[in-house]
């Protein structure tokens, strides 16, 4: 059975995959912790402890949300052994996630704008004042332009690999 993948391509999958899954990581555990300050440790609080541009002071969630599509993507780290070919699965899930979050906040910025256009007013000039560039530096969605590569790559893979399958059975 053919490799779906050669060697040397499935080793730059597996480190560039293992970047992603890495800061996506970061991005997760910098979103918890400002949630879980904002939430729990002094709710209502003006200040985050962590306070990065487009980094969202209370998104919990979407938190969590970065932290299981960073630990999909460091599984690829599998793909460095010979003959892990369906470890190909674990790049596709998890750009198949981040591609998902990352289109929602795009849905989110673009509603939060639209909000704001027709409610007109003060509502309008605070979302241009600095609500907009909030939305539009959320660390999700400038992820999701590093993963498209890694999209077409495993997709491919997987389309090929379940070719030879249905070919053989």
């Amino acid at each position: 059975m053919r490799s779906a993948l050669s060697l040397r391509a499935k080793r730059t999958l597996a480190v560039y995959a293992s970047v992603l899954g890495l800061a996506y990581i970061m991005i997760g555990l910098l979103e918890v912790t400002n949630a879980v300050y904002t939430w729990f440790l002094r709710p209502g609080a003006g200040e985050v402890p962590i306070a990065l541009l487009g980094l969202p002071a209370d998104d919990l969630f979407g938190g969590f949300s970065s932290l299981v599509i960073g630990l999909v993507f460091l599984q690829a780290v599998r793909l460095w052994k010979l003959g892990r070919d369906e470890d190909v699965a674990f790049v596709l899930v998890g750009s198949l996630l981040a591609a998902t979050f990352g289109v929602l906040y795009i849905l989110v910025f673009a509603a939060n704008g639209v909000s704001a256009l027709l409610t007109g007013g003060e509502e309008l000039a605070a979302w241009l004042a600095s609500g907009w560039l909030t939305d539009a530096l959320r660390p999700e969605i400038w992820l999701l332009v590093l993963v498209l590569p890694v999209v077409t790559v495993s997709w491919r893979a997987a389309r090929i690999m379940v070719g030879e399958e249905s070919e053989e059975g």
